[in-house]
């Protein structure tokens, strides 16, 4: 009950949640009478538990009036981060299939491997109820559409089928009957030229749907499998923006910015990388950066990562494995995706990577940020050019007006 507590105040924590509606969410409409009382016991020991885990937990779950809210940032919950990720690639979809694709599988990795098929690991482990039953069944559905939008793109952009046929045949093999899966993994199977594995699994979902639901296949998988037999070569819509990971489709109109600020983030990405390369080879074996011991530029860059991508177990090997091994291609490869989507996902983490990376966004000067003396001893600390105004001294020097840095 207590870990029921704890997911309702995760699931919604961007707003306050009324005692009345944890109630509803803990014992459904058939609440004991003395459901107040036992709600403020299970919050008491969520506290606990917080606090034996959580350095400054008091401040996650602060008592106030009108109800409960636990103060965490969407990056440290899972199902935030896939929704975050989702909404981003979705907006690339279209305009950037390669990157959209990046964002998807970001998103994807925070559900685990085995989570389909026999044995597969329940969402919500042990969460007793009726809303935890509804959360399950919406995370699943959420997932299972997020996925099908990852294998369309995926299959517009050459060279992924085969990649795509594993995964595929996982999610179909929980989910027989979805003629959607079913018409994506045909799809796959014929672009790997295994065609006749693609009509032997309409023929055996033909089979399934008559015995199981007395109905025919909808009529886009028959044209499938008419395609297939007719041997047509374009199965599948080759993607407007792409035709593999990596390669753009030149843009005009509203979609420059958006195709330029993708190539931009693709360029800090692989120079972020470079320098947790080169930062890992000057420290024997990449123990000085690994161990935060060096405060150059590139060992604080490696601390903002390892930060960031606490928790994406992918990106922490892949910063592990390039500061262990920085000669390890498959490694930094693995690491300059990481990092890209990042990027993608969190503006303001591009930002930081950007200043420390000391890539400079404003190369012909023409930008500059403002602040005044008089509020300079709030300010922010800035790594970028500034104007300034007033009199002011740094480290008992007179600094003239006008750009510095």
């Amino acid at each position: 009950m207590d870990r029921l507590v704890l997911t309702a105040l995760l699931l919604d924590s961007e707003r306050t949640l009324t005692a009345q509606e944890l109630s509803v969410r803990v014992w459904g409409p058939d609440a004991p009478a003395t459901w107040p009382d036992l709600l403020r016991d299970y919050l008491k020991k969520v506290r606990h538990h917080l606090k034996v885990g959580t350095e400054g937990a008091d401040a996650l779950l602060p008592r106030h009036d009108g109800g409960y809210r636990l103060v965490v940032p969407r990056s440290r919950v899972d199902v935030h981060r896939f929704d975050d990720g989702v909404a981003a690639a979705v907006k690339l979809t279209g305009r950037d299939d390669a990157g959209a694709m990046e964002l998807y599988r970001a998103a994807l990795a925070e559900w685990p491997a085995d989570s389909y098929g026999p044995g597969n690991v329940e969402l919500l482990a042990g969460l007793p109820g009726a809303w935890a039953e509804d959360q399950r069944a919406a995370l699943w559905n959420k997932h299972k559409a997020a996925f099908i939008s990852y294998a369309k793109i995926g299959l517009r952009l050459s060279g992924q089928e085969q990649h795509l046929i594993p995964a595929l045949s996982l999610v179909l093999d929980a989910d027989p009957l979805d003629e959607q899966l079913v018409e994506l993994l045909m799809g796959a199977y014929a672009l790997a030229g295994r065609r006749g594995d693609a009509l032997e699994l309409f023929d055996r979902t033909r089979r399934r749907l008559a015995d199981e639901l007395g109905a025919d296949p909808r009529p886009s998988l028959e044209e499938l499998r008419r395609r297939i037999l007719d041997e047509e070569p374009d199965l599948i819509q080759p993607s407007p923006s792409s035709t593999s990971l990596g390669a753009t489709m030149p843009a005009t109109g509203e979609h420059d910015d958006l195709d330029q600020k993708t190539k931009t983030l693709r360029e800090l990405a692989q120079a972020a990388a470079h320098i947790v390369v080169d930062t890992s080879r000057q420290a024997p074996t990449g123990t000085q950066a690994a161990e935060g011991r060096d405060d150059s530029d590139g060992a604080v860059l490696i601390g903002r990562l390892r930060a960031h991508f606490a928790g994406d177990a992918p990106a922490e090997v892949a910063l592990a494995r390039t500061i262990r091994d920085p000669d390890d291609a498959n490694a930094v490869s693995l690491l300059k995706r990481a990092i890209f989507s990042a990027l993608l996902r969190d503006p303001s983490f591009a930002e930081d990577v950007r200043r420390l990376a000391a890539v400079d966004s404003d190369p012909a000067g023409t930008e500059t940020r403002a602040i005044s003396a008089t509020t300079i001893g709030t300010a922010t600390v800035f790594n970028d050019c500034v104007q300034v105004s007033g009199d002011f001294t740094i480290n008992g020097s007179a600094e003239p007006k006008g750009r510095t840095r």
